[in-house]
């Protein structure tokens, strides 16, 4: 069974965030916003069926625990529209 989260992580690592997705799911969307600034960070949207407490271990192991580091949240549907486009608001 399929769950859909919300992610936010603290970071201007591409490269960490784009594989940590990748080994949990091959269906996800993410957008970066304010790579050159003090509040750089990430967006994503995650289709997975791995359990949330795993992929809460891989996110504190990458990026740390708390608020200040990351956050995720499971959504209640599929696809929603208005997640999805502040993801990529943007355009990045």
């Amino acid at each position: 069974m399929l769950s859909y989260y919300k992610l936010r992580v603290d970071t201007t690592d591409v490269r960490t965030v784009l594989s940590l997705l990748s080994s949990y799911t091959d269906k996800y969307l993410v957008g970066f916003e304010n790579q050159e600034t003090d509040n750089s960070h990430c967006h994503a949207y995650i289709e997975t069926a791995t359990k949330q407490s795993t992929l809460r271990a891989a996110i504190r192991k990458q990026f740390g625990s708390g608020n200040g580091s990351y956050s995720l949240k499971a959504l209640d549907e599929k696809e929603p529209l208005e997640y999805i486009a502040y993801c990529i608001k943007e355009n990045d």
